[in-house]
């Protein structure tokens, strides 16, 4: 309300500013000498605009003359302001910056708004960069359409979260969306690359002729994984180039990742039990552990299982490189097929506490990532009862009467042995007496 008397005001101001007529309070209406030498078709008009717009008076308002101002303008050399120009049939009077608009056939033009905006032809958006940008003259023919080009994004892949195994291949399922609500996609293609040696793909590339908006593409595709891969995160790269209903071509990337494990086996070996254990015995078996994969393994342990079989410690191997062998020996106390613990039978009957037995050999280890393994091989044996150890004494056997003999004849060789070299140093003695007794004689 109050705006709509701001603009009822504004306009008189400007009838008297044109007309140069006033009303005083009482009603009277002031005239200035200027206007005295108006036409009778301008004062015609005046008063018929000033009859359709300021309410009609009770009571006929006199005139007063009053005398025009005689002050005497200052000289200047700026020229003259243009009259403003006085409204005519056909034409509105625009308040805000008095200039005149044509009017539009019989339609009347609200004079006096509420501030909320002026009726008038929509707005016009057009891009700056436009051609036809011309300011506010532009119409709404030369407006420009913006085109937001589509997005595709990766939505899932089989392999996400999983393990592949090296030496395997996988058929592995990508989807793609067209994040678009209301573009097509067209010619789109794919590419698949790697920087991971060891990794292929059974094909490289596809290509899609057209993708609807908010339409899943599901794109299957093998990938193999060579024997002899290194262990661990292999990044993979989707590449896409497509273009817009404009032809417009545009290209990004989606990667992603999947873990490459190597295959863990490790081979157990141990001596075999024997068919036939003695309770109370203690068994000692050799236990050997191979290390066949390509990969380590952690915290290699062997343990035994079984009826009446208690190993006195686990095997323990610890960390093995890959292509390693470990080996140990395992103690184990033979009891019966009753006990329960090493050392306490509560069995009585000799048919329950001895005869055949059953059990396992466990070897465990882990992974890189603490997954655990188990290999498993079985025994059969049969517990006999307790052996008896008895002292036996052997006494000395008699020695042979053959050394007897041969000592004998050794000694009877020895003996006429001896008494040759006595016969013959005898006969040496008496030659040489008689060799002497017949210089002697001879010298005579």
């Amino acid at each position: 309300m109050k705006k709509g008397r701001l603009a009822a005001g504004i306009f008189i101001l400007c009838l008297q500013s044109i007309a140069g007529t006033q009303w005083n309070i009482a009603g009277e209406q002031k005239a200035y000498g200027a206007e005295l030498f108006a036409d009778e078709g301008s004062a015609e008009n005046f008063v018929n605009q000033e009859s359709s717009v300021m309410p009609e008076p009770t009571v006929v308002p006199e005139i007063t003359m009053i005398p025009e101002p005689t002050f005497a303008p200052v000289p200047t050399d700026a020229p003259d302001p243009s009259p403003c120009p006085l409204p005519t049939p056909g034409f509105s009077l625009n308040i805000e910056n008095l200039n005149i608009y044509p009017e539009k056939g019989n339609q009347e033009e609200e004079l006096f708004g509420d501030g909320n905006g002026m009726e008038g032809d929509p707005e016009v958006q057009v891009s700056p960069g436009s051609a036809d940008f011309s300011g506010a003259g532009a119409s709404s023919g030369q407006k420009e359409e913006l085109i937001r080009q589509p997005k595709i994004l990766l939505e899932s892949c089989s392999l996400t979260g999983k393990n592949m195994e090296a030496g395997s291949s996988e058929e592995v399922e990508f989807v793609l969306k067209n994040k678009s609500s209301n573009q097509e996609i067209y010619n789109l293609k794919l590419v698949f690359s790697t920087e991971t040696p060891g990794i292929q793909f059974e094909k490289n590339s596809f290509y899609f002729e057209k993708i609807s908006p908010g339409g899943r593409i599901n794109v299957l595709n093998r990938i193999r994984a060579a024997v002899d891969i290194k262990e661990g995160t292999v990044p993979i790269t989707l590449s896409f180039e497509y273009e817009d209903k404009k032809g417009t071509s545009v290209a990004g990337t989606e990667k992603m990742e999947f873990l490459v494990k190597q295959k863990i086996w490790a081979n157990l070996d141990c001596d075999n039990l024997p068919a036939e254990v003695y309770s109370t015995d203690t068994v000692n078996m050799g236990i050997r552990v191979q290390n066949v994969s390509r990969t380590g393994i952690f915290n290699a342990r062997v343990a035994l299982e079984g009826t009446g079989m208690f190993p006195k410690e686990e095997i323990f191997l610890g960390n093995m490189d890959a292509g390693t062998e470990s080996t140990g020996t395992m103690r184990i106390f033979v009891g019966t097929r009753t006990m329960e613990t090493s050392g306490r039978d509560e069995g009585t009957d000799e048919k329950e506490m001895y005869g055949n037995v059953t059990g396992k050999i466990t070897l465990r280890y882990e992974d890189g990532e603490g997954k655990h393994y188990e290999q498993v091989r079985e025994y059969e044996t049969k517990i006999q009862k307790p052996r008896l150890q008895t002292l036996n004494i052997e006494k000395p056997k008699k020695a042979n009467s053959w050394w007897y003999s041969v000592a004998a004849a050794a000694a009877c060789g020895m003996i006429c042995l001896i008494l040759l070299l006595m016969h013959r140093i005898r006969k040496q003695k008496i030659l040489l007496e008689e060799m002497r007794q017949e210089v002697s004689g001879g010298k005579m």
